[in-house]
């Protein structure tokens, strides 16, 4: 009888610019090098049951605890984040089957289990800064607790931009203080390449969600002025809209108010805001068209209200918003 394999989880992660640095930024490029190796060194002698096979800008990871690596690859972005280097990575199951050819002035390692090939390809189909959690560990209760819900862009067939969305590890990052930086460089990118600028949304929407989650009200018109000045900077284009309706969609689903009345009496001071930046998008004639990845039912329904209690107050005119016509 063949002997049943343990099993065991690996990730594949890679350094994202490190290819446009390398030929614009040659001392950025050695240093942001420099200092990966350091941090993975670093949390492997922290997490020692870890193995990592880290070469140049990427790294293939794997534990047999789910946990371990999740809180390992997790460590790991946090500590770049500080240095503005990004990475996208995949987490899934399976094993590496490494196996190692040591000799005088070489080292070669070789992957030879296909589990290799599933989470490259994961890896490089997510385009986001953020670590893809494969479907088929989202009911895992060992990392219930570290997972979030998140959106990242992809390009389809037409060229088009179609946001996705995915589950991500929780960045588990305090204090605002670090949104701006990471809107700078968003529109950095922006600047110079749309499509790389992409990446972008991922940490995004992931870090508004959090802070969004542990802030008061005060602070979340802070950071929600802040990236509505960010979308300002932008071209007029489909992406700009969609930015924006991701963030009424964030704003939505954030608040636990279960009467809906009550909801949009929390949120509709940030539709405020929202709508005294962009009054072209919240209009009634736009709300067909949106799409249903980006806005939910509730938030669509939300908005609705919203604009419809604007018209009725600049008429000095009211219904009850809970009576059906």
């Amino acid at each position: 009888m063949e002997k049943k394999k343990n099993l065991s989880y690996i990730c594949y992660l890679d350094l994202l610019g490190t290819k446009a640095l390398a030929t614009s930024d040659g001392y950025t490029y050695v240093n942001n090098l420099r200092i990966f190796h350091s941090v993975i060194i670093k949390k492997c002698e922290t997490y020692k049951i870890v193995k990592c096979f880290a070469f140049s800008d990427c790294a293939y990871i794997e534990c047999y605890n789910l946990r371990v690596l999740c809180l390992f690859v997790s460590e790991l972005r946090r500590e770049l984040l500080k240095d503005n280097i990004f990475f996208n990575a995949a987490i899934t199951t399976g094993s590496l089957g490494e196996r190692e050819t040591i000799k005088k002035r070489q080292c070669l390692i070789n992957f030879e289990n296909k589990d290799v090939v599933m989470a490259y390809s994961l890896q490089v189909n997510f385009s986001g800064i953020g670590i893809f959690v494969d479907s088929n560990l989202w009911n895992k209760p060992q990392i219930s607790d570290l997972l979030m819900e998140s959106k990242y862009v992809s390009i389809n067939s037409k060229g088009e931009f179609v946001f996705l969305s995915y589950k991500d590890l929780k960045l588990s990052i305090s204090g605002k203080e670090v949104f701006n930086p990471i809107l700078h460089m968003f529109l950095e990118t922006y600047t110079k390449n749309l499509r790389a600028s992409r990446y972008y949304v991922s940490l995004t929407y992931s870090l508004l969600t959090e802070l969004w989650n542990t802030s008061d009200e005060t602070t979340r018109i802070e950071l929600l002025k802040s990236y509505l000045d960010f979308l300002m900077c932008i071209g007029e284009n489909q992406i700009k809209m969609d930015l924006v309706l991701m963030v009424i969609n964030l704003i939505c689903q954030l608040d636990s108010s279960f009467d809906l009345e009550c909801k949009l009496d929390n949120i509709s001071l940030f539709f405020d805001e929202i709508y005294n930046h962009f009054p072209s998008v919240i209009t009634l004639n736009n709300l067909n068209q949106f799409s249903c990845e980006l806005i939910s039912d509730t938030a669509s329904l939300m908005l609705s209200r919203y604009i419809t209690r604007r018209i009725l107050n600049k008429c000095n005119y009211s219904i009850p918003l809970d009576q059906n016509p």
